[in-house]
């Protein structure tokens, strides 16, 4: 069954909300991950993880969204916002109107997955997280990739 929002039809996305309400949301930043990866690495894991995620457990998957705070100092990288952009101008108002959207379009649970790992990018998808939980009424899971797997003995990447 299909769970990228993208490619379903209206019809489509109303029985997979009715058989399970997520939202999962994918990000991640273009950078430099070496010459043996991809510059979009981040975002293409979280978006994986989410498919398949949806696939077995049941939720759309937003398309991934190539974004946020931080990267590396190196080619092939767009930084949004500096690392040190604690106030995150440009990520946490894009995440929170993806929440509120999502809310609005019936949504009764959404999950932020981060693949890129600044401790910036991290603070802004937690702190959005917990906040819009309280704002929406919602259960709204801001996490990087990783934290999912420690048990597993991953770190990331």
């Amino acid at each position: 069954m299909e769970v990228r929002l993208e490619y379903l039809m209206p019809k489509e996305i109303e029985a997979a909300q009715a058989a399970c309400n997520t939202l999962f949301l994918p990000l991640g930043t273009i950078e430099w991950h070496g010459l043996h990866n991809v510059a979009g690495l981040d975002a293409v894991k979280a978006h994986e993880l989410c498919v398949r995620a949806a696939e077995r457990g049941g939720g759309l998957v937003f398309p991934a969204i190539f974004g946020g705070v931080g990267g590396l100092d190196e080619p092939h990288t767009f930084v949004m916002e500096p690392e040190n952009a604690l106030a995150s101008n440009v990520l946490r108002p894009w995440l929170e109107k993806l929440c509120m959207e999502a809310a609005r379009n019936q949504f009764k649970a959404v999950i932020i997955l981060t693949g890129h790992y600044g401790a910036a990018q991290q603070m802004a998808v937690r702190d959005t997280a917990v906040r819009m939980t309280r704002q929406l009424n919602i259960p709204v899971l801001g996490t990087p990739e990783y934290f999912l797997a420690l048990d597993e003995t991953y770190y990331g990447d």
